[in-house]
């Protein structure tokens, strides 16, 4: 493995307002991976050849974001281990875990997992087991470390680069930055996540995954569902909307899917939907057969509303219906399906 020899060691002063120290990077040998074997690895680094440390003692967290269309296509597994490159010994160290955040603020969401771990001496990796894997829902993921260390040692390790826009995101204070911001430091931190187990069928699917709408100004989005793999079962996703309102920046649909026995006159396994669940002005019933008929019945057995239908996509409004909990009985050539909704 080959190390990067620095005509000097670069220092500078930090361009972040949350981040005053001098830093200083440094190259290192590091040894063979042990590693074992996962299912899925999310990185942006390299091997490790560069260190970051600084002048004073210093607590920086360090993380890398893998974002939602990255992890989409495992949504179903779970992130099980960490590893990261320690190369001079630090103080504590925090695993750290973050969700999706908002557009407005750089940086990650809320804190999902904070686990304690331990380096093993000078120039190790360290690879970090969660107590709790984290299920993929499909949202941005944060994933890295809060350390402490000594002045005038290089502990987070970090590859020779080029630098990944979401590979070098770092925190000495309140607020997030990158590493990169200073040019002599266009550096990845060597974090890898891995997945494990067996990512679920995606069914859901959107024609339209980003834009932008003045005020006032609406767009209908068509969501697609595919029962091609999957049995008969009552299926849930989430339809989630990121925007840049300064109130509610993520908007979430939950979408109910079942997936009916038989097949209908287009030769496909017939799939019935209700969303948004919950829902508050309407409902949306669509199939890929034909709703003869549709009743809404709530928790004390009294049909609130019953309509023939003869289409495969209908709105109902619900404005009028009193807040709490329903069961939708919909009746389709192949049978009837019941799904529950709040009314909110």
């Amino acid at each position: 493995m080959g190390n990067k020899a620095l005509d000097q060691e670069p220092t500078g002063i930090h361009t972040s307002k949350d981040l005053n120290a001098v830093m200083s990077s440094k190259s290192v040998v590091a040894p063979e991976n042990g590693a074992s074997n996962r299912d899925v690895e999310l990185s942006y680094c390299g091997d490790p050849v560069s260190a970051i440390g600084s002048a004073n003692d210093y607590q920086w967290r360090v993380a890398a974001r893998f974002p939602a269309d990255m992890v989409a296509p495992y949504v179903g597994m779970e992130l099980t281990s960490v590893e990261v490159w320690i190369n001079d010994p630090g103080i504590d160290y925090k695993l750290q875990v973050y969700d999706m955040g908002n557009i407005h603020t750089p940086g990650p969401g809320d804190l999902m997992v904070e686990q304690t771990f331990s380096d093993n001496g000078a120039g190790q990796f360290v690879m970090v087991t969660l107590d709790d894997p984290i299920f993929i829902e499909g949202g941005d993921i944060w994933v890295g470390y809060w350390v402490s260390a000594t002045g005038g040692l290089y502990t987070p390790g970090c590859d020779e680069g080029p630098v990944h826009p979401d590979g070098d995101w770092m925190a000495a204070g309140p607020g997030w930055s990158h590493l990169a911001d200073n040019p002599d430091l266009q550096f990845n931190w060597y974090i890898k996540a891995f997945l494990t187990g067996d990512a679920s069928v995606q069914w859901l699917s959107t024609d339209i995954s980003d834009g932008t709408l003045g005020e006032d100004e609406y767009e209908d989005i068509t969501m697609t569902l595919d029962a091609t793999d999957l049995e008969s079962n009552i299926y849930q996703g989430q339809l989630v909307i990121r925007s840049n309102d300064l109130e509610n920046d993520r908007a979430t649909k939950t979408v109910l899917m079942n997936v009916v026995v038989g097949i209908g006159e287009n030769g496909l396994t017939e799939t019935v939907s209700v969303y948004p669940n919950p829902a508050s002005d309407y409902l949306r019933i669509s199939t890929n057969g034909e709703i003869s008929n549709v009743r809404i019945v709530n928790t004390i057995g009294q049909v609130v509303l019953e309509q023939t239908v003869g289409l495969s996509d209908i709105t109902i409004s619900t404005e009028n219906l009193p807040k709490g909990v329903y069961f939708v009985n919909i009746d389709t050539k192949n049978g009837t399906t019941t799904q529950k909704v709040i009314v909110e």
